[in-house]
């Protein structure tokens, strides 16, 4: 077979080579996760107490970097992670407080995500700011409301509303987060490649102006947008509390750190995104990025110093992977 025939077997327009893109980027990684396994041992991947603590630890990621897919439609809004520290603890406040259960803690985690997201999207549609500029701008208010939040409960002695062990903390134990984690994958594809909201996101979202010629509606389809993503990062909030029990609050824009990693993913999956679907992408990033600092933790680098700097070497690396080819300015 000449080099010509094999190039088009694996071309995108063979059934051959269809497969072959498809599955490149999954055998990769886990090639890769192997090496890693070997070099430390075993144990890191091929066992199941090993695989079912990399889930648990994928889950928040995937589910935040599945609401940055669809938040981000008109550009980086930072401001969904001060959404966030403040969903996780309303949902804590719901179950503490209100003593409503797993009910009350996604119902207000979510409730207030969406809330705190949409007021962003109509501060940035309605004065046509940058996103980076009303995005930051919003998450500096939320930081400075749970800024408030922390001051008021230490004025009276009280830390953080923290749940005890038996009050809503089996998310992120036992198979639930494998749960979580398939329904979320199933659900998100289903939205964004089989329904008309996924359809109109990625046309707004690729070029606003050639998707007002197609009669889709910018400002429309970003407020959906952002209620969509918005309920993907409530739920990581309530996984986030169940998991760890409280949710700190920050200032000085320290709330960005929440969603480090799933930056870190999202951008991963920008880069693989030309071969498979970006929700399946969001879910083997996720996987990836829970296993390399998983991998970090075992070779004992620090964490919040060098595996912080890792985080944002990943960051600048699946970002240039994600833009690469990008010919116009990126915003």
């Amino acid at each position: 077979m000449s080099g010509k025939e094999r190039v088009s077997v694996l071309s995108g327009e063979s059934a051959a080579g269809q497969i072959f893109n498809k599955l490149v980027f999954p055998v990769g990684l886990l090639i890769i996760y192997t090496i890693f396994d070997i070099i430390l041992g075993g144990g890191v991947l091929w066992n199941a107490n090993a695989i079912m603590t990399l889930i648990s630890h994928t889950v928040i990621q995937a589910y935040i970097a599945w609401g940055l897919v669809f938040i981000f439609s008109g550009g980086p809004d930072f401001s969904i992670a001060g959404s966030m520290v403040l969903a996780a603890n309303m949902g804590a406040f719901a179950v503490t407080e209100l003593h409503l259960g797993y009910f009350g803690l996604f119902v207000f985690a979510i409730a207030v995500t969406i809330v705190l997201q949409l007021l962003a999207s109509y501060v940035r549609i309605r004065c046509a700011l940058p996103t980076w500029v009303s995005g930051l701008a919003m998450l500096m208010i939320y930081e400075a409301i749970g800024s408030v939040y922390t001051t008021s409960r230490t004025s009276i002695g009280l830390t953080n509303i923290t749940l005890e062990a038996d009050q809503c903390r089996a998310l992120g134990r036992g198979y639930w987060p494998l749960i979580l984690l398939a329904a979320g994958t199933v659900v998100m594809y289903f939205i964004y490649s089989r329904t008309k909201i996924g359809i109109n996101y990625r046309a707004v979202s690729n070029n606003a102006k050639v998707a007002g010629y197609m009669g889709i509606d910018s400002k429309k389809t970003q407020y959906i947008a952002a209620v969509v993503g918005a309920i993907s990062v409530g739920i990581a909030a309530a996984i986030t509390i169940s998991s760890n029990a409280k949710q700190d609050t920050y200032t000085g824009l320290g709330s960005i750190s929440v969603i480090g990693k799933a930056l870190a993913t999202w951008l991963l999956a920008g880069a693989m995104e030309k071969r498979l679907s970006k929700p399946i992408c969001i879910l083997l990033g996720a996987f990836f990025t829970a296993f390399l600092f998983n991998v970090m933790t075992r070779l004992g680098i620090p964490s919040g110093t060098w595996q912080d700097v890792s985080n944002a070497v990943f960051i600048l690396f699946f970002g240039a992977l994600s833009f690469a080819g990008t010919k116009e300015v990126i915003k």
